[in-house]
């Protein structure tokens, strides 16, 4: 009998509305930073920490603290900064 060990879920725009544009603006216009600090951080296509936490080349952990760092904040306002990322993920309609 065939025994189901692994559910993946494509978060790329598959199963829930895009955040990563979003969250770029804002960081952008909240942290003072430019587009490439931005992008690097949260866009695949930048090949920076975006990339990496996508995949798999650096853990959760490693990602929020080199967010932290280049956006120059305390832990406390770093994982502020992922609550309002994380909860921006909404399913899409009729996905879930």
């Amino acid at each position: 009998m065939f025994m189901i060990k692994t559910i993946i879920f494509d978060y790329g725009n598959v199963v829930f509305e895009p955040v990563t544009e979003g969250a770029i603006k804002k960081v952008i216009k909240k942290y003072n930073v430019s587009e490439e600090v931005a992008l690097g951080l949260f866009a695949t296509r930048a090949r920076k920490e975006g990339y990496r936490i996508r995949t798999g080349k650096m853990t959760a952990k490693q990602y929020w603290k080199a967010v932290g760092k280049k956006l120059g904040t305390t832990h406390k306002e770093t994982m502020k900064l992922r609550k309002e990322i994380l909860e921006g993920y909404k399913p899409k309609p009729g996905m879930l």
